[in-house]
């Protein structure tokens, strides 16, 4: 049992120059019954508009059934952390790095 990518959606939304400091982020930002989405940003370093956003959406996999399979339990989004989402919704980098 393991994952496979099902999906990947990518927006460049700028171009960035070499060399340049990136921050990087990811979150789970949906989980369904038998898969999940990461939500990934690339910041140019003290910028808040990102310069690339991506979406991959992760399906639970039984290779040896060849089948999908319902998301464990362990890998769900907590309630609490559900609220703390919409908290930061409306600051892109913030929801999408978590910090600063």
């Amino acid at each position: 049992e393991g994952t496979i990518l099902g999906s990947m959606t990518v927006h460049y939304h700028q171009q960035v120059l070499h060399p340049a400091q990136l921050d990087i982020g990811q979150r789970i930002s949906r989980v369904g019954h038998k898969s999940f989405d990461i939500l990934t940003g690339i910041f140019v370093a003290d910028q808040d508009i990102p310069a690339l956003t991506a979406t991959f959406t992760v399906v639970c996999f039984n290779y040896k059934k060849n089948t999908t399979i319902p998301v464990p339990d362990k890998n769900r989004i907590h309630p609490m952390d559900r609220k703390f989402y919409k908290l930061v919704k409306t600051k892109q980098k913030l929801f999408i790095l978590g910090s600063k």
